[in-house]
C-alpha cells in the first residue's frame, strides 16, 4: 500500500475489524439478514481496501 497510505488503511483495517468483532460478539452475524461471519466479512474488507489502494 506503500508508506504515504498506511496510516489510513490501517485505520480503516482496524476500524472494520473491530465493528466485525463487536457483531460477532453480539450475536448479531449469522442470523436474520446478516447471514455471514466475520471471517467473511473480513476477508471481503481486506480484499476491498487493497483492490482500492491498487486503483489509486
Amino acid at each position: 500500500m506503500g508508506e504515504p497510505n498506511a496510516p489510513h488503511h490501517g485505520t480503516l483495517l482496524l476500524a472494520g475489524a473491530h465493528g466485525i468483532a463487536d457483531m460477532e460478539l453480539s450475536g448479531h452475524l449469522g442470523r436474520g439478514m446478516l447471514r455471514t461471519t466475520a471471517d467473511a466479512l473480513v476477508d471481503t474488507l481486506v480484499r476491498r481496501v487493497a483492490a482500492a489502494d491498487d486503483a489509486t
